[in-house]
């Protein structure tokens, strides 16, 4: 496969079937176009029907076959800027040629449950010919005295003989009928001819005297727009009107009947509407106008991996207003030869070789601009090549604490483990989809079992021998989180909020602020808009980043939405931004006077309530709440960093809580004393560098929206200078951002371990993922105080999951060292991990001095600060920007910011992870869990402990044996659950925990791989077991002292110091008299529901009590 460039090539074609391609570099000659696309052979082509089709119509013409003059749009659908306009949130399906544009049927009624689905991937199309999709319409010259059309609600005016003015609407085959000159016919009757008017002087149009057409433009959100172009559909070079500032324009001689309009404005898509008749001598017209928007990409191509001779696809689409008229395809950064490979939105590639090895993206274009893809890695591999390392890694697993091994000295036990990389399988014909059907990957082929000793007791644990290429399963991609905002150091959940993406309702928050969606294969981040129904919470847009094999879990940090401001609607009003108390505002917005109006969009004069949140990049409070992920696209499509100055939203009601729009431009006023913007780093027009940004709530990325300038003001009794912008509000949020350049961006390679111990002795097996890595680019004091600014600010702020092989976060940087601070914080959920000291790490002599002399600790080791010198050495921590790969692929052993945790975590023997690798899992007889479904079954004991002292703790652990019912389990230990007591919430005294232990009840078997489980048989009847169950508090100077009287009606205890056993019997469900809880439910939900209740204990009852507990103890600490 070759890619094209200016060198001269030959191709030779291979094929391997009768419609397949393959093209290979043979000799170097000069390249041709096929000859059908020579300029010439069109030319004679075009004109050569042309002057066919002049003769048949011309034949027919004259034999009458014709009579009817102009082209008009063949149907509804050809007009936009009307009711039938799709919302910009719809996705049309890019169209071919002589299509007619489609737009789908969208619902927008909420999912009500709060774990849905992503938005279903629309059917693909076939490639489309590239005629734009704002073509205009074709006006034809023709002189028939009549034209017999099919009467719609939409009309078009054409000129016929005689000086009369031809309404002509859509033709059909209905009958028609002819109205005489000078009628009037209902636009809604069928089948009428309508003849009206007269040519003006000009002779190219047609004019009603003493007719007035009334029109109104607004977007969307029908917030009026000044300044928009009004012109005839027939002379759409001649601007015919203009609306004023409350999107309203007049066009007299427009005849009332109907004309076709053509509505421009600068950033808005160009839109067609048909005025609508209100008596014999006025109409009117309402626009809608859709903002332009460049393309955004709703499919990726996916990393795939092939043998040689075997086909590939790799798949683009995309999404934008307008819809992108045209694909390109790049491999390793340069473009492929449309002319060779034939592409539109998919890429095939037959007959693969080798070479063929690289990273493929695509780019979307139109109108409004272009985005590429995210990078799909294609790898082949030779026929007999090994894909997979037959020789497992280490996986270390911790064995109960009384099973230390003579051999280490420790509890840690090796089990093996295969690295789950793809690999290539046997696709069939299924090797051109978008999404392979089938997945392999380097898994275990081979295992064994091995009978560990401990102090009592022995246990048996699977070990992995050998790895090999076997099919796999496809893993559910999912992203969830917890929403919520902070006031005074309470936590304010997102109670039932709206969880919305690209303008549609997937679901709701739950009351605690939870959520949950699954996301396709084909995205590598997913971009929420968050919003509260009650009103607490700032409206939040947020950029989560998906990987596969990961599930990640967010915490979304909302503004507290800060009181409203009564605004009077018919004067200027000012809104200061800030939140540093004690300091002035960094910036002023004015807001000119009758700019409101209803959502109907009628001007509003009242009262007008203003919520205005603001994060300023001088409190440190607001960065964690700040909205989308700070970039933006450039012309070609390459995503860029913007460096924030600060950011606001705002949302207006009127006294009874209504929306109001506020529609027109606004004029902001920074205060060059308080932002560390450069004055004198401007553009070729004069306008600062630093520009005006408006958030795409679809995208998450950022659209330029106005400049900023140097100038004086008099801002109250005085005058100063300011940095001065405009810019027209959209309804979301404002940002004060400049785009910074590749030169000062860096990235920070981030680690994060087990513990403190494996991040001092870093190994594969020792790494956690699924963490969220937070890298908070902010101004030195040093820089500020010999800058014009006086502030430290935040300039970027990026969050991260961290991979199996870490995880690589943007930070700004440059050679000195002196401008910026990186500060790195890693969490999962409420646990924040520990930076490990700099001093312990295993290579921090080879770090670079600089570096290392800038590193401060801070918050008990949470966040870790350094300055970011741009780098001199590819080593890390810190990489240049041009290095990405060689920080995303860094050995274990090189520079990185080394992240543990130091929180108490329930053991869990054996290893078991609620994802969807560990559903796939084979289950024999000794599994914890008999099935991963929905009657998956999931049981807790609820302990109870007496403390001496006032607060204190202690780890309660279970161990489940089988209990003898299947004899060939009787002994063997199932497995051990533990976990740390919590303090009752009335009685500081008293602790409880609710520790897991396994269910009684079938023995079941599956071959993995999603197959569903089942039941072990011996002679023909399922098997059965009950468990023996033994509770310890892990102190010796804790005693067990009693039992739930109802428990023990149905069990036999008995006891030994910090020790009690029992039999859990078969065929009872107990419940919360009894202290034990269970419950039915697939993946985590049984258990989640069920430690849950366990918790709580009745229903009624408070969350963290002690209430219906099980067993007690006595501890003397």
């Amino acid at each position: 496969m070759e890619m094209y460039s200016s060198d001269d090539i030959m191709l030779s074609l291979e094929s391997k079937g009768p419609s397949s391609r393959r093209y290979k570099v043979s000799a170097r000659r000069p390249t041709r176009k096929p000859w059908t696309k020579s300029p010439a052979f069109i030319s004679a082509v075009v004109f050569a029907s042309l002057a066919v089709g002049g003769i048949v119509v011309g034949v027919l013409v004259a034999t009458g076959v014709i009579n009817t003059a102009g082209f008009l749009p063949s149907t509804d659908d050809d007009l936009h800027g009307i009711e039938s306009t799709p919302e910009p949130s719809q996705k049309q399906t890019t169209q071919g040629a002589g299509q007619q544009p489609t737009t789908p049927v969208t619902s927008r009624q909420p999912i009500t449950p709060q774990t849905s689905q992503f938005p279903a991937t629309p059917e693909r199309t076939q490639r489309p010919t590239t005629h734009g999709t704002n073509q205009q319409p074709t006006t034809l010259a023709t002189t028939p005295s009549t034209l017999h059309v099919q009467a719609t609600t939409r009309s078009i005016s054409t000129v016929g003989p005689d000086s009369t003015t031809v309404t002509a609407l859509p033709t059909t085959s209905q009958p028609t009928t002819t109205t005489q000159v000078g009628t009037t016919a209902p636009l809604s009757t069928e089948g009428n001819i309508i003849i009206v008017g007269s040519l003006n002087t000009a002779c190219d149009a047609c004019t009603c005297d003493n007719h007035v057409l009334d029109g109104h433009v607004t977007d969307t959100r029908n917030a009026p727009l000044d300044a928009a172009e009004i012109y005839l559909a027939e002379k759409p070079w001649e601007v015919a009107s203009t609306t004023n500032s409350t999107g309203r324009f007049t066009l007299t001689g427009a005849c009332s009947q109907g004309v076709l309009l053509l509505v421009k404005r600068s950033g808005y898509f160009e839109e067609y509407a048909n005025s609508t008749q209100l008596d014999s001598e006025t109409s009117s017209v309402a626009v809608k106008m859709r903002v332009m928007e460049p393309p955004i990409i709703d499919e990726n191509p996916v990393g795939k991996v092939r043998l040689v001779g075997q086909d590939v696809t790799f798949c683009c689409r995309a999404h934008g207003t307008p819809m992108p008229s045209s694909y390109e395809w790049f491999k390793d950064d340069r473009v492929l030869d449309d002319d060779v490979y034939q592409y539109n939105e998919t890429l095939t590639l037959y007959n693969l070789q080798v070479n063929d090895t690289g990273t493929y993206k695509c780019r979307a274009n139109s109108e409004a601009g272009a985005k590429y893809s995210t990078g799909a890695l294609l790898t082949v591999y030779d026929n007999g090549t090994p894909m997979c390392n037959s020789t497992p890694t280490t996986k270390l697993i911790d064995l109960p604490d009384d099973c230390v091994q003579l051999d280490t000295n420790t509890t840690k036990y090796d089990i093996g483990a295969c690295s789950r990389q793809k690999c290539a399988g046997d696709l069939g014909e299924d090797d051109k989809a978008c999404l392979d059907t089938r997945k392999f990957c380097c898994v275990s082929v081979a295992s064994e079992t091995h009978t560990v000793q401990c102090s009592d007791y022995s246990l048996d644990v699977s070990v992995t021998t050998s790895c090999g290429c076997w099919e796999c399963v496809q893993l559910t991609q999912k992203v969830s989180g917890r929403a919520f905002g902070i006031k005074n150091g309470t936590e304010i959940p997102l109670d039932q909020g709206e969880v919305i993406m690209d303008g549609q309702i997937q679901g709701y928050t739950s009351q605690t602020g939870e959520f949950e969606l699954n996301v396709p294969h084909t995205v590598d981040h997913v971009t929420i808009t968050f919003k509260d129904f009650y009103k607490k919470l700032v409206t939040t847009t947020k950029v989560l980043h998906v990987k596969e094999g990961i599930e990640p879990y967010y915490t979304v940090r909302m503004q507290v939405r800060p009181p409203t401001s009564p605004l009077n609607a018919s004067e200027t009003s000012t809104i200061n931004l800030g939140t540093l108390p004690g300091q002035p505002p960094l910036a002023e917005v004015d807001i000119p006077p009758n700019s409101f109006f209803t959502e109907s969009g009628d001007p509003y004069t009242g009262i007008v309530q203003a919520s205005v949140g603001f994060i300023d990049p001088r409190n440190p409070d607001d960065f964690d709440a700040i909205q989308s992920d700070l970039t933006t696209v450039d012309e070609e499509g390459t995503q860029q960093a913007l460096r924030t100055f600060g950011m606001f939203s705002m949302d207006f009601e009127d006294d009874v809580g209504n929306p109001v729009v506020m529609g027109g431009k606004m004029a902001m006023h920074i205060d060059p004393e308080q932002v560390n913007i450069n004055p004198f780093d401007v553009d070729e027009n004069g306008n600062l560098n630093t520009k005006l940004w408006s958030l795409n709530p679809s995208s998450g990325e950022w659209e330029l929206v106005g400049n900023l300038r140097v100038g004086t003001a008099r801002r109250g009794k005085r005058s100063q200078t300011f940095f001065i912008g405009e810019f027209e509000y959209r309804g979301y949020s404002i940002n004060c951002d400049k785009r910074e350049t590749t030169d000062r961006r860096c990235w920070v390679k981030v680690r994060v371990y087990d513990d403190e111990n494996a991040a001092k002795n870093p190994t594969a097996s020792g790494q956690r993922t699924g963490a969220q890595a937070t890298v908070l680019t902010i101004e030195t004091p040093a820089y500020t105080g010999s800058w014009w600014g006086s502030s430290r600010g935040l300039s970027r702020y990026q969050t991260l999951t961290v991979d199996t092989n870490g995880v690589c976060i943007e930070t700004f940087c440059e050679p000195t060292g002196t401008e910026f601070n990186a500060s790195v914080h890693v969490s999962h959920g409420s646990n924040h991990y520990k930076v490990l000291h700099i001093d312990d790490h295993p290579n921090v002599l080879k770090w670079p001095d600089n570096l290392i002399n800038s590193i401060e600790h801070r918050n008990n080791q949470r966040t870790v600060v350094f300055d970011a010198f741009k780098p001199t050495t590819d080593n890390g921590p810190l990489y240049k920007y041009e290095d990405q790969s060689l920080c995303n692929e860094a050995p274990i052993g090189d520079n990185h910011i080394a992240v543990y945790n130091a929180e108490y975590e329930p053991y869990i023997f054996p290893p078991y992870e609620f994802n969807e690798d560990q559903y796939n899992q084979p289950i024999d007889e000794l599994s914890w869990y008999n099935r991963e479904d929905g009657q998956k079954k999931v049981c807790f004991i609820k302990v109870r402990v007496h403390f001496t002292n006032q607060n204190s703790k202690v780890e309660i652990r279970t161990k489940s044996e089988g209990g003898g019912v299947y004899s060939p389990n009787s002994g063997k230990v199932y497995g051990f659950r533990e976990d740390r007591t919590q303090t009752d919430s009335g009685n500081s005294r008293y602790g409880f925990t609710c520790v897991e232990f396994k269910c009684p009840g079938p023995i079941m078997t599956s071959p993995g791989n999603g197959r569903p489980s089942r039941p072990v048989l011996v002679a023909g009847d399922p098997q059965s077991d009950n468990i023996k169950l033994a509770v310890v508090a892990k102190n010796l100077n804790c005693r067990y002292t009693g039992i739930d009287t109802q428990l023990s009606s149905v069990v036999s205890p008995w006891s030994e110091g910090n020790k009690v056993e029992f039999t859990v019997p078969l065929g009872n469900s107990f419940g919360q008299n009894f202290g034990i809880y269970s419950s039915q439910g697939e993946k985590k939900d049984g258990y989640d529901s069920t430690y849950n209740h366990c918790k709580t204990g009745h229903v009624s009852g408070t969350q963290d009590t002690m209430e219906d507990w099980a067993i007690e103890f006595r501890c003397y600490i």
